[in-house]
């Protein structure tokens, strides 16, 4: 090949590049073509620093002062927009118009058709959903009363150090009225009140241990709490209406002391039990029922055992009294 074909192979070359996605008209020029950028691309004014710290694309503002009350998102942003025509019918057509717009310490995600900021971006890390100066990681305002807020599909897990979730901040406390959360030490689900709550703060209100018991205003690291084999422990005892007590079997209830095999201990045998004992047969002492605790079915079965007993008791005597007025009757009568 000589010099001079070289020279027009080359030249052929850079003319196809230079006629490769040109702009033509004036303000605003518009791309003809399809483009291809291989360096980096910047859009902006003509003061940007310096190519060395651009990215790929790079969009560039300098913005002095702050901007007008009230001015739109655009007079005060760096940032993108993109819009989509839609049409249901092929006739009528609706643009969309989104922007995700930047400000000198806010990234955000704007809705040009309401002029609503849906999501915005801190620099110390701090994300916002409709609300412009979010205070935690993730900050989501509630729009409305009627409407779920945030609605989380499968699993979501809150874990981490003293990870909590927190209610009731409305009411103008630091952290909440109440607290949930896991406590790793204690070993279960906790309901505590957290610190500047109205009503005091304070641990394990409510607590569902990992073995499945539940403890209301107890301690569940203390040894004593869980004493017995028992799901529900309650300190400071239980206000209630009604308590409706089930049994498994007839056999637990005290009928059987109207059996006729019934073996009803000697009156004799009762006192010197309760002179040695100081309570009834079959009954706990009260250093058994304080370390203990009663079942309160057992115990009002137990009762009622002894009631049927005494009644028993009654009968034998009543039968003995009347054998006695009658050896009396008869006594009087040989004595006429």
């Amino acid at each position: 090949m000589t010099i001079r074909n070289f020279m027009v192979l080359v030249c052929l070359y850079i003319s196809t590049q230079a006629t490769y996605a040109q702009f033509t008209g004036t303000n605003p020029s518009t791309l003809s073509d399809n483009g291809l950028i291989t360096g980096k691309l910047v859009i902006g004014t003509s003061s940007y620093p310096s190519f060395t710290n651009a990215r790929r694309l790079t969009l560039h503002r300098k913005f002095l002062g702050l901007p007008a009350q009230g001015a739109p998102l655009h007079a005060y942003t760096t940032g993108m927009r993109f819009t989509h025509r839609y049409s249901a019918l092929g006739t009528n057509y609706t643009d969309f118009n989104w922007d995700i717009a930047v400000t000198h310490n806010t990234m955000l995600f704007h809705s040009l058709n309401t002029n609503t900021t849906i999501m915005n971006l801190k620099p110390d890390g701090k994300v916002g959903i409709g609300l412009n100066n979010p205070d935690a990681t993730l900050h989501v305002k509630n729009f409305n009363s009627t409407k779920i807020d945030a609605h989380l599909e499968g699993f979501t897990l809150i874990d981490g150090a003293q990870a909590s979730l927190l209610l009731g901040a409305q009411t103008g406390v630091p952290y909440g009225e109440w607290g949930i959360e896991y406590n790793p030490g204690a070993r279960g689900l906790n309901f505590w009140k957290p610190s500047g709550a109205s009503a005091g703060h304070g641990n394990y209100y409510l607590f569902i241990n990992d073995n499945g018991k539940v403890s209301i205003g107890l301690d569940p690291t203390a040894a004593n709490t869980y004493n017995g084999d028992y799901n529900l422990y309650v300190g400071k005892g239980i206000l209630t209406e009604k308590v409706k007590v089930a049994l498994k079997n007839t056999a637990d209830w005290a009928d059987y002391v109207f059996a006729d095999n019934y073996q009803l201990m000697p009156l004799s045998d009762v006192d010197k039990f309760v002179k040695e004992h100081k309570h009834l047969p079959g009954v706990p002492s009260a250093e058994e029922v304080q370390k203990e605790g009663i079942d309160v079915a057992k115990m009002d079965a137990k009762l009622l055992e002894k009631i049927e007993e005494l009644t028993l008791y009654m009968i034998q005597l009543k039968e003995e009294n009347e054998a006695l007025k009658a050896e009396v009757e008869q006594l009087k009568t040989k004595i006429k």
